[in-house]
């Protein structure tokens, strides 16, 4: 995913969980435990989503676009049919 310079991409949540790394710059995302999270990474850092909580990501770079690389069990879950999303976007 990438995100465009000064981006701000909506809360969502997913069932599986999101191994995310983060390229180039500087910005934040915020997890949704049992009180929000916020996690300012930089680049090359990597964090774990856990399953079923709402995140979002922002990009505050106002040159650079930032790209989050995330690995997960999708199509797992796909083949399983035990895959959910939702957005509040």
């Amino acid at each position: 995913m990438v995100l465009a310079v000064s981006a701000f991409l909506f809360n969502y949540n997913v069932v599986v969980p999101l191994l995310a790394r983060m390229f180039p710059q500087a910005s934040w995302s915020i997890v949704a435990t049992t009180e929000p999270v916020e996690l300012v990474w930089g680049a090359k850092d990597t964090f774990i989503v856990p399953p079923w909580r709402w995140h979002q990501h922002c990009n505050t770079s106002r040159t650079e676009a930032a790209i989050l690389f995330s690995e997960s069990d999708l199509p797992v879950f796909e083949a399983l049919d035990l895959y959910r999303e939702e957005s509040n976007a």
